[in-house]
């Protein structure tokens, strides 16, 4: 698919202009100093929605009474500011009649106040029990009253071609319902932050699924949606939106045998390592060299998170030093520029993700850092993303 981008995590940017606009991107990749939401999560305006034949056919392979039967199953994910105001939205669905349940650990990663809103009207306290993140799946309780309904995981693997059912909260909607059919299976995201091996399908879904079950037509959970691709040319799964892009829709697999799941249900907590940047942007262009960033390209960013690896290491985000004088000038600025990992040269930011995401927490890694025309040798030791969010 050309010209797509996936919907997860967070975003960067890539910087690779001519000069006459090198202003504008620099300019731009300043505000990446904001928090980074997780796109599914962030709750989104009434989309439209058009069927399609994929659709069609999917919903006719599902039958009417798994819907029926399994929405009381799924909830509404409602994350809540320190003044109680809605600050996100996602899907989670139970698994046992207690109350534990699935939903992608982005929907919950940071949160302080979770609460489920259920079919029946409840608003029900949700605690984190374990998580993945590399993964994107999160084992929640939530504190209810009496005995839930609750999807049973598949006793065996989907296959290609398998008709599901989505159930999920985007678009402003209330747990409707979604269908698709699987494309692909075991697919590789090609980015550090999503997971691997995920399974493809056609469904159309939006900010607000996030977390949601994938049923199939027995009435079985066989996965956790977690993201989407979205792109303006046609390709395999792909299906249009009511805007003409092509959606894709990836979810992690789940099942009765899954070891990960019954890890998390344990209490394990699985942390991606993280150094502590944000708003990473790829410096490519020698365009920028009269900026003063220094002569090589790597990797640029504009924010350092306080007590993380890369804040203890010294690792000196970009400043503006002087604004440009005239439309063809540039501004000056300071600040490192990443240009390898333990020796391994990054290419952009999603291999500097790439090589940081190969390790584990713990490990100690040098950075090659670029300080102008200087260039320095940063060792720091990785933490857990969960950790590195806290000391914020």
């Amino acid at each position: 698919m050309s010209q797509s981008s996936f919907t997860a995590l967070g975003h960067h940017r890539e910087v690779k202009q001519t000069r006459s606009r090198v202003l504008t991107a620099l300019a731009s990749a300043l505000l990446l100093t904001a928090p980074l939401a997780a796109a599914q999560s962030a709750p989104a305006a009434p989309a439209n929605r058009t069927s399609s034949t994929q659709a069609q056919n999917a919903a006719a392979r599902v039958p009417a009474e798994v819907y029926q039967k399994n929405r009381a199953a799924a909830f509404r994910i409602e994350q809540r500011d320190d003044n109680g105001e809605l600050d996100g939205i996602g899907t989670g669905y139970f698994i046992n009649k207690d109350g534990l349940a699935l939903t992608a650990y982005h929907v919950v990663f940071g949160a302080k106040n979770l609460r489920a809103r259920t079919l029946s009207g409840e608003v029900l306290p949700v605690k984190v029990v374990g998580y993945d993140d590399g993964n994107d799946i999160a084992v929640v309780q939530v504190e209810v009253k009496k005995d839930v309904p609750f999807l049973p995981l598949a006793a065996e693997a989907p296959k290609t071609g398998d008709a599901a059912l989505a159930i999920g909260n985007g678009g402003g909607r209330f747990l409707r319902a979604e269908y698709g059919n699987l494309q692909r299976l075991s697919v590789e995201a090609g980015r550090a932050d999503f997971p691997s091996g995920t399974f493809e399908l056609d469904a159309q879904l939006v900010p607000g699924d996030s977390g949601g079950p994938i049923i199939n037509a027995k009435g079985e959970a066989i996965g956790v949606v977690s993201y989407i691709q979205v792109g303006s040319a046609s390709g395999q799964g792909a299906r249009s939106s009511a805007r003409g892009m092509q959606i894709i829709s990836y979810a992690v697999p789940v099942s009765r045998e899954s070891t990960l799941v019954a890890a998390l249900t344990k209490g394990e907590k699985r942390d991606a390592p993280v150094i502590g940047i944000r708003g990473g942007t790829d410096l490519r262009d020698e365009a920028f060299v009269p900026t003063g960033l220094g002569p090589k390209p790597g990797v640029v960013f504009f924010e350092v998170t306080p007590g993380s690896p890369a804040a203890k290491a010294g690792l000196r985000p970009i400043e503006t030093l002087q604004q440009p004088r005239s439309p063809n000038d540039y501004p000056k600025l300071r600040g490192d520029v990443i240009l390898a990992v333990d020796g391994k040269s990054v290419r952009d930011f999603t291999d500097l993700l790439t090589q940081v995401r190969a390790r584990k927490v713990g490990d100690t890694v040098t950075l090659t850092v670029q300080r102008g025309e200087e260039t320095v040798q940063l060792k720091m030791t990785l933490e857990g993303r969960a950790q590195v969010q806290m000391n914020r």
